[in-house]
């Protein structure tokens, strides 16, 4: 697994961009994802895929201690569905 800090590490690499500058690319990314996502607004990025809020419904549930019937609330939450390339991609090369 990549966490972050690997992640600005390599974008520094591949850019040439300091690490101050590719962390501060990488958390401003994030940042207007975030951003469009809590204006309900769908992120297409061509290629890698597409961030989208879907609404999930109240409903009737039962909480897992005490076995009684619970009102679970409407919630919002966030989905990814990857692209056409990033799903050939995975699948050209493989899982690690």
């Amino acid at each position: 697994m990549i966490g972050k800090q690997e992640l600005v590490e390599e974008l520094a690499n591949r850019t040439g961009l300091s690490k101050k500058e590719a962390k501060l690319a990488h958390e401003t990314i994030f940042q207007l994802i975030q951003e469009q996502l809590a204006k309900g607004k769908r992120v297409k990025l061509v290629g890698f895929g597409a961030f989208f809020v879907k609404t999930r419904v109240a409903h009737i549930g039962i909480h897992p201690t005490t076995r009684e019937r619970i009102q679970v609330p409407e919630t919002n939450v966030p989905l990814f569905r990857p692209g056409t390339h990033l799903r050939k991609a995975i699948n050209q090369r493989g899982v690690e």
